[in-house]
């Protein structure tokens, strides 16, 4: 179990990396560190969860930060459907189903992961 954990952790991490990449070479550092606070918490939640003991009496922080990354990815999604829904209307409810879906795969794994080490 812990294999396909590490793998899922590389290809997270390899997705953030990706996105993060992206804002940096528009040099669009706002949306920077607003797509930051969303990758951090889970990453780390992740990792924590596959390789280092439970976190004791910091386990609210870790929660607390999940909940902000959670409400972070939130966010974002919806101003991709917003944009979705100006720029192809006709597309818009196929486009947010697979941004939903992109993110449910890609961060779902990563937030059960981080609650089941927080708590």
């Amino acid at each position: 179990m812990i294999r396909l954990g590490v793998v899922y952790l590389v290809l997270f991490a390899a997705f953030c990396i990706r996105s993060l990449s992206g804002e940096i070479k528009k040099k669009r550092y706002g949306r920077f560190a607003n797509s930051l606070a969303p990758f951090v918490a889970p990453l780390i939640a992740s990792v924590g969860f596959l390789f280092l003991d439970k976190p004791g009496e910091w386990s609210w922080l870790i929660v607390a930060s999940m909940v902000i990354s959670f409400l972070c990815l939130m966010w974002d999604s919806m101003m991709d459907v917003a944009k979705h829904q100006r720029e192809y209307p006709e597309d818009a409810p196929a486009l947010c189903v697979a941004s939903w879906f992109l993110i449910a795969v890609t961060f779902g794994p990563a937030f059960v992961m981080g609650f089941l080490w927080a708590l």
